[in-house]
């Protein structure tokens, strides 16, 4: 039996406790006033004590990052004043306890990264204060019925299904519908299919995470009816065709003087709480995306992260983007994209990563602003050349001097002209001298 090595009261009835590895001891009986019970990262394994599982008070119970094993079985017809449950990283089996809905007052649930099997029950469409629910790497399947299930759930504003569903297909059903979604997370389940118009019915997303997927075809071109989205990842797909306009019309991303107010969560330990505390992003990376880079993404000045690297990108460095005053990452690498990089970026003096390697730019590396702390691979696999990187010279015979700009092209020509006039006057001194037998042979 586990023995307590430490305890704190955090608030009244509200118990923190340090245990040595082991099953929970069968105590709780005698804890008649407790409320919350937070116990994570301590070693215990076995199931969860029945007198905690009976328990009428308990409002907060956190038993996250535990062994614990076994069928998942709490009493919900009595423990109705629990709001919030955190059994995530443990290792709970079997199916999802069909009687969560009873704890008719949960509001918060985490139990991801435990090896359910199965899909997620009929009655948790019952749920009537549900609003984060995490149920991320649990192997379940079924993502149609999941959705399906889960949309009759009306207060539920964050929802995690990461690492689930391999290889199904995201339903494109039309009936689909989450009014209130603020977070919707469905990344590494290699999901095919396209993204769904459904999906433009919730208009208060904040977070969208559909990364790491097979999803193909075009991405739409309503995102810009999500007034409030500030993180989207779609990287690591197979989305083709242009970047819509629409993404540079992100109102939540555009607005000068923006105030990102995170949705409010009394859920300590979540396990996608980092998102909440996430910069703006704009992820695109690892896809198919062809066509130009926008001019109008200067708008996004609210945007810290740009991503767009691994396309199909082509065109120039649109010199716009020095109007992204808050970016600290631009990577625009392993595209198609050509010209030279725009001297305005020095602009950006937020900027601490910077990548336009593999392109087909050329031209002189801007020396102002931050480009001064970025490493030779964020420029490499280009003609570029730069005082601090790859010094600007004449190049073997054959191959021409990049060129940046009409300044450069004259001194080209200026320097060439004088090899002309120096090289004539050379051979005309020869032939004088010649004639009048200056040179003995």
């Amino acid at each position: 039996m586990s023995v307590v090595t430490s305890y704190q009261r955090l608030r009244p009835y509200d118990l923190y406790i340090t245990v040595t590895p082991g099953e929970l001891p069968e105590v709780f009986n005698e804890l008649l006033k407790l409320k919350s019970l937070m116990a994570r990262s301590n070693r215990f394994t076995g199931g969860i004590p029945k007198s905690l599982a009976n328990s009428q008070t308990l409002n907060l119970l956190n038993l996250g990052n535990n062994s614990l094993s076994g069928p998942l079985r709490l009493n919900c017809s009595v423990m109705t004043n629990l709001t919030l449950l955190d059994l995530g990283s443990n290792r709970f089996n079997g199916s999802l306890p069909e009687n969560l809905p009873a704890c008719r007052n949960l509001r918060n649930v985490d139990l991801s990264q435990n090896p359910f099997r199965g899909q997620v029950p009929e009655s948790f469409k019952e749920f009537q204060s549900l609003s984060y629910f995490s149920l991320s790497n649990c192997s379940l399947v079924n993502i149609s019925s999941t959705l399906h299930v889960l949309q009759h759930c009306k207060n539920l504003t964050n929802l995690i299904l990461t690492l689930n569903f391999h290889g199904e297909m995201l339903p494109g059903d039309l009936s689909l519908h989450f009014e209130n979604l603020v977070v919707l997370a469905i990344p590494n389940c290699r999901l095919t299919g396209q993204i769904p118009r459904w999906l433009s019915t919730s208009t208060h997303l904040h977070v969208l995470d559909l990364s790491c997927n097979h999803l193909t075809g075009a991405i739409p071109n309503w995102f810009d009816g999500f007034t409030d989205l500030f993180y989207l990842d779609l990287s690591n797909n197979s989305f083709t065709g242009k970047i819509p306009k629409s993404l540079t019309r992100l109102q939540r991303l555009t607005t000068e003087d923006v105030s990102f107010q995170y949705p409010s969560l009394d859920f300590t330990y979540m396990q996608y709480k980092q998102m909440f505390l996430s910069p703006p992003t704009l992820e695109l990376s690892q896809n198919n995306l062809s066509g130009p880079i926008w001019q109008e993404f200067g708008n996004l000045k609210q945007l810290y992260v740009f991503n767009l690297n691994a396309n199909r990108l082509s065109g120039p460095i649109p010199s716009s983007l020095s109007e992204m005053t808050s970016l600290v990452v631009l990577d625009l690498s392993n595209n198609r994209i050509t010209g030279s990089i725009p001297k305005s970026l020095e602009k950006l003096t937020l900027l601490s990563k910077f990548s336009v390697a593999n392109n087909s730019l050329s031209g002189k590396i801007p020396s102002g602003g931050q480009f001064l702390t970025f490493p030779i691979s964020s420029f490499e696999g280009n003609h570029l050349c730069g005082d601090y990187v790859l010094q600007c010279q004449l190049e073997a015979p054959g191959k021409k001097l990049p060129r940046t700009s009409e300044s450069d092209s004259d001194s080209d020509f200026a320097l060439h002209f004088s090899y002309g006039v120096a090289l004539g006057f050379g051979l005309s001194l020869v032939v004088f001298a010649f004639r009048h037998k200056l040179f003995s042979f």
